[in-house]
């Protein structure tokens, strides 16, 4: 059942309060953030011509029966990074951009028809949280225990899958790039 909402602030609520139990309440606050800033990207962006028939905007807010699990899994990716940094001892000011990104990424490619999965969210949470790095570094990061951990093996098969992201209207989209010197950073939609 859609749950339908008169404006911003009421769809930033309804967010922080689909996260799961697990999420603390200083992420869920930064993930609603994120997500409805997400959210007014999307609606900011013009409509094709021909593909508004399953994606009216009418000025309300909706989240879907298929969002909770969107929010879920960005909700689990984020507090797996909140507290790798915590860990890491980053300070909670310095995460709160990167975490707010890959919110705002997330729903954005979610809306526009492409979903990441738990290990792609948290490797773009890593490379927006530590700026340009080789795999080497990226690695022991990627596979700290958490939300969806990224063995060694797998990193850069994840990271291979972020260079082309397609979405539902065909566009195919960039999320990780590396440079000539091996660096991977994380790049916007």
């Amino acid at each position: 059942m859609a749950i339908t909402l008169d404006d911003a602030t009421a769809f930033r609520a309804a967010i922080g309060d689909h996260l799961g139990a697990d999420t603390p309440a200083d992420v869920a606050s930064v993930l609603a953030a994120g997500v409805a800033m997400g959210e007014e990207a999307f609606r900011a962006t013009p409509a094709l011509p021909g593909q508004t028939a399953l994606n009216l905007r009418i000025g309300r807010y909706v989240i879907r029966d298929d969002d909770l699990p969107v929010i879920e899994t960005i909700g689990s990716a984020a507090t797996g990074l909140a507290t790798l940094a915590a860990s890491a001892g980053i300070a909670w000011p310095a995460i709160v951009p990167a975490i707010t990104a890959v919110a705002t990424l997330a729903w954005t490619l979610w809306r526009k028809g492409a979903l990441l999965t738990p290990r792609q969210l948290r490797v773009v949470g890593l490379l927006q949280t530590h700026g340009p790095c080789p795999v080497a570094v990226l690695a022991p990061l990627a596979a700290a225990d958490g939300a969806g951990a990224v063995p060694e093996t797998m990193l850069e098969g994840v990271l291979l899958s972020l260079k082309e992201v397609e979405t539902r209207d065909g566009h195919v989209v960039a999320l990780a790039a590396a440079d000539t010197q091996g660096f991977w950073r994380a790049r916007g939609v």
